[in-house]
């Protein structure tokens, strides 16, 4: 019976409306449709929140589009640059797939850091500020969240990490993410994007994959070798003078950081940062390979270069010269500014022409370093240290390297005999005497973990750090650190691949004038014998072929290495500083000139140092060398601690500027 009222029949007509609703087909909207109208930008992912338009980087139009599904497209792949919006089309293909068309979602970060980065700083914010999501996960927003498992209706947003196998197994899904898979390594189980492949099996037409990265070597880029066996599109614009369609091009830049233009192909027309945006909206996708591959795969190849969200020409073109020359640089800025991989790998070093590097220096420390670090490497019957400098543009190199002898477990002293070394402060040749700014102490032999552990948690007001070393391919240089084990001791994870990487492609650099050349001491004082390049010279860059496919490792060519782990410990501990360069140089210029006539350069007090040192290459090498020195030289007097000062904390490699 029908209600005769007139508010009755009002809400039998909303009755009849909300079950209409129910049962009414979604409206039919490609991905790029939902992100223009849906889409929303966050202030944790972009330097301008709020309504996201498509049309502000059309070049994301089309492999938005491609992620629709029905298209006969199964597989995207997004070799791109940085600042170009890789991982927001990531994002909106999720949410695409949450409010649109619901189904379960994988996304693949390479660690369960990084998975937790993309969770808490993008999909989160993503979700709060979206409200067509933000309702959909309201109603199991009171109850307990699992972070790498967010269910909705329909579906679920499960994320998983490619180190781990189990992570990518189990339940089937429909939209898959692989991000950065540049910096995917091997897991016990093999490639961890074939893993997830695997689960997307039973959605043989209705699956998607999107696979996102920077590119990285050649040889054994996963992201390279999909685009190739991609259709291979990339994004053409019109010179706004003479019509002429072109790809975007590092080498076509011109000028100066601060008067930068681009110079068209065909004609030589000037355009500017002003004429790119208008040149984009009006580009478009050309496949250079056209039903590439399986005919399924649609590849896209995009620079830095097109950029519209705040990276110009001006700062592509300053950032490329702060790293011309430097390999290491050169590469970063390759793969993650021009989309493009890297041709040249650093195999290893030669061993004759890196002991060609040694050279007399004036001081105890050459006048380009800036900041010291020590690394240190323990083993059952010694402890192995090497004392670094750092300068500007990349130039590094050995102090000293010293061996303590003694089980670092059953006899204390061998500690004690190390930090008496460790807090000698370095004698500068400009006069200054300068501490170490920063130590890192390996933990990764488990019979002598807790050993470091003790001495690094005692000695932490002195920025004595453990690390250990992780031999995973993409893996950065240093984290954060993290508190451990019932002592709270701070542990901070080392990119050991990466700074094996590092180091032996600037020990090919034989031109001392070159930025990133790595200098030795000649004196015999310092430890650097030929026993010690042997060591440092002692891993090669060996390509296997896995079930995985290629893939690449630091292995020993020889039993021993510890000369190489200090030198990667004594980098990352530079790195872990943070320290700005520039403005330690100008500082320790400004303290130089302080100094009285008689410790500058060819003063009496700067001669006697001097001759202290030479003084020791003379005497033959001992465990009392150190007590030697320290009579004669400044360089050699324990470094002064500060006292403790409460609510404040002095960066590592600060130390000296504030006087301390």
């Amino acid at each position: 019976m029908l209600p005769s009222s007139s508010e009755g029949l009002a809400a039998f007509d909303q009755v009849l409306l909300d079950a209409c609703a129910l049962v009414r087909p979604p409206e039919h909207l490609t991905v790029a449709e939902w992100a223009d109208k849906y889409g929303m930008l966050s202030a944790e992912g972009s330097a301008e929140p709020g309504k996201f338009y498509v049309s502000t980087a059309e070049y994301q139009r089309t492999p938005l589009d491609s992620l629709t599904p029905g298209n006969g497209i199964q597989t995207s792949v997004l070799m791109w640059g940085s600042q170009i919006g890789k991982t927001q089309i990531a994002l909106f293909f999720t949410a695409f797939h949450v409010h649109h068309d619901p189904a379960p979602i994988l996304f693949v970060e390479p660690t369960e850091d990084l998975a937790k980065v993309i969770v808490n700083d993008r999909i989160k914010p993503m979700i709060r500020d979206t409200p067509q999501l933000r309702e959909l996960f309201a109603s199991r927003a009171k109850g307990k969240t699992d972070t790498f498992h967010m269910p909705f209706p329909g579906g679920q947003i499960s994320m998983g990490w490619a180190n781990s196998p189990s992570q990518l197994a189990s339940r089937p899904i429909r939209a898959l993410i692989t991000d950065e898979e540049g910096r995917y390594g091997q897991n016990i189980e093999g490639d961890p994007v074939d893993q997830a492949r695997k689960r997307l099996a039973t959605f043989k037409t209705a699956r998607k994959h999107l696979r996102v990265s920077s590119p990285a070597l050649r040889r054994t880029c996963r992201i390279t070798k999909a685009f190739e066996q991609s259709d291979q599109r990339r994004y053409y614009v019109p010179c706004p003078q003479c019509g002429h369609f072109q790809t975007l091009r590092f080498s076509q830049l011109r000028g100066t950081a601060e008067d930068c233009y681009y110079v068209c192909e065909a004609a030589g027309c000037c355009l500017t940062e002003d004429d790119k945006h208008g040149m984009i909206r009006a580009g478009e996708w050309r496949a250079e390979n056209p039903g590439g591959g399986d005919g399924k795969t649609a590849g896209y190849q995009l620079s830095a270069l097109y950029s519209t969200i705040g990276y110009t020409w001006a700062e592509i073109l300053a950032d490329y010269r702060k790293c011309e020359g430097i390999p290491d640089k050169l590469q970063v800025f390759t793969n993650t500014v021009l989309a493009e991989p890297w041709d040249e790998e650093a195999e290893g070093a030669d061993l004759n022409a890196v002991q060609k590097h040694a050279e007399e220096y004036v001081a105890q420390a050459p006048s380009w370093a800036i900041i010291f670090t020590i690394g240190a490497d323990v083993q059952k019957d010694r402890i192995e240290a090497t004392k670094w400098g750092f300068g500007l543009n990349e130039q590094s190199g050995v102090i000293e390297h010293r061996v303590f002898h003694g089980d670092p477990v059953k006899q204390p002293e061998v500690w004690d005999e190390f930090t008496a070394w460790r807090r000698q402060q370095v004698w500068h040749e400009s006069g200054l005497v300068l501490p170490i700014a920063c130590t890192f102490i390996d933990s990764g032999d488990g019979n002598r973990t807790e050993a470091v552990y003790s001495y690094t948690k005692k000695h932490e007001r002195e920025r004595v750090y453990a690390c250990k070393g992780s031999s995973l391919k993409g893996a950065p240089l240093v984290n954060q650190g993290k508190r451990v084990g019932r002592r709270k001791t701070i542990v901070v994870s080392v990119g050991s691949s990466t700074a094996k990487d590092i180091l032996y492609s600037r020990l090919q650099i034989e031109d001392r004038t070159r930025p990133g050349y790595i200098h030795f001491p000649a004196h015999a004082h310092a430890g650097c014998d030929a026993d010690y390049f042997a060591q440092l010279t002692s891993e090669k860059l060996v390509t296997r072929q896995t079930k995985g496919g290629e893939t690449s490792k630091w292995e020993k060519q020889q039993r021993r290495n510890e000369a190489l782990d200090c030198a990667v410990y004594a980098l990352a501990a530079k790195e872990f500083t943070r320290a700005p360069l520039r403005e330690l140089a100008r500082k320790l210029e400004l303290k130089a000139a302080q100094l009285p006539p008689e410790d500058r350069p060819g003063g009496e007090r700067w001669k006697m140092a001097r001759l202290a040192v030479q003084l020791v290459d003379v005497l033959k090498p001992s465990a009392s060398s150190d007590s030697s020195l320290a009579s004669a030289s400044p360089a050699s007097r324990p470094q002064t601690m500060s006292k403790k000062r409460k609510k404040r904390r002095v960066r590592p490699g600060f130390s000296w500027i504030h006087g301390n």
